[in-house]
């Protein structure tokens, strides 16, 4: 008999679909890729178009249309106690980890976690949290980082604690320094415009953790030696919105006092983002110091493109100072970005390096095969508790 797993998304994204954030992405590309032994049922929200039911073997798609978040977890608890699980994983939200276990109390629970966002004890309140992580059977995170920030404020056994990294599909997204990948960023450069120009890419949500100010900051100080330049910015302040916050409207007031050097593009597909890491010579990420893993610095590496991130959280397990990228003081920000950003652009066989490095780099160790196996090793752990309980 399969081993059926329950994996509940936050409810906020519909799962595979273009428009799915970072946390449904790693649980659908996971999930697809587990062997055999195991059925996976993905609960989401049902969004725009989105089917209701979409099978990707081994794993099925559930997406739930509700109201609100409140009726999406009632309704995803419903189908649960209809078709109870061996079982279940709730992704980044620890209350609705406390909710399952209430209803569930004998069944294996897993808290998949992808940031310090819905841990944060100022926020959420530590005794209310502690007790969540006091009901799980097991914690996931995807970093080294993030286990030490979460060991660091929580009374957490290291026995529940386990880091399972996200990947990037190698063959979605080709190292640039093959034919495929060099074809189709050079395509793109063509359809942009940019043929003969110098690109710094950020690809990301527009949010101030994320630094995008730093960046547009940092910009004059590379257009003083790099008048070719342009930084392309793609994304916005929430996944598939085009929505202007104070915030974005800082940045474009910044971009806008160089047009000839930021473009904006509010969204770019997820199926399109290998050909604008292919055609960038640079990715940038100055995200804040609590950023727990980044999955786009994986993906630009895998393509093949260099990054300069900020030497904080999860980032640094990553981009690997002089390897595959640079790594920039959080404490000087600007000055550090602009004189890594244009070291880089001055210095076609370092980018090279860099470049092939970091795709190499992220075929061994960051692909959602290895990501499958260490939460396949996970599943089985957790039934084999449970049977000897029995």
């Amino acid at each position: 008999m399969p081993i059926e797993v329950a994996v509940v998304c936050p409810g906020q994204f519909a799962a595979a679909t273009e428009r799915s954030s970072s946390v449904e992405r790693v649980a659908h590309e996971a999930a697809s890729r587990l062997p055999e032994r195991f059925r996976v049922t993905i609960y989401s929200r049902r969004t725009d178009d989105a089917e209701a039911v979409k099978r990707a073997y081994p794993a099925v798609h559930h997406r739930i249309r509700a109201t609100s978040r409140t009726q999406y977890i009632r309704l995803v608890l419903r189908n649960l106690s209809a078709h109870p699980p061996d079982i279940i994983q709730v992704e980044n939200r620890p209350f609705i980890a406390g909710l399952m276990r209430r209803r569930f109390p004998r069944l294996p629970l897993i808290l998949s976690l992808h940031s310090t966002t819905f841990v944060n004890p100022r926020i959420y309140g530590k005794r209310q949290l502690q007790a969540c992580f006091d009901q799980v059977d097991r914690i996931v995170v995807n970093s080294e980082y993030l286990a030490g920030w979460l060991s660091g404020r929580f009374a957490i056994p290291s026995r529940k604690l386990r880091i399972c990294s996200p990947g990037v599909d190698a063959d979605a997204f080709a190292s640039k320094y093959t034919r495929a990948g060099r074809e189709q960023g050079a395509a793109l450069r063509e359809e942009l415009g940019y043929e003969h120009r110098k690109i710094i890419l950020y690809m990301g949500r527009l949010v101030p953790i994320k630094g995008v100010h730093h960046l547009l900051e940092a910009l004059p100080d590379v257009l003083m030696e790099h008048d070719d330049t342009v930084l392309v910015i793609c994304g916005s302040a929430r996944v598939g919105s085009d929505r202007l916050t104070d915030y974005v409207r800082r940045l474009h007031r910044l971009g806008n006092a160089m047009p000839r050097h930021v473009r904006f593009v509010p969204y770019v597909a997820h199926s399109s983002a290998p050909a604008w890491y292919q055609a960038a010579d640079v990715v940038a990420v100055p995200s804040a110091s609590e950023e727990a893993f980044g999955l786009v610095n994986a993906e630009a590496l895998a393509c093949g493109t260099p990054v300069v991130a900020t030497r904080a959280g999860g980032i640094v397990e990553i981009v690997r100072h002089e390897e595959n990228g640079l790594l920039v003081d959080p404490a000087h920000m600007k000055q550090d970005l602009a004189r890594s950003l244009s070291r880089l652009l001055r210095d076609r066989q370092l980018r090279e390096r860099l470049g092939r490095q970091g795709a190499e780099m992220v075929r061994r160790q960051f692909t959602w095969h290895n990501t499958a196996a260490s939460y396949a090793e996970l599943y089985d752990r957790c039934v084999q508790a449970i049977r000897r309980r029995a």
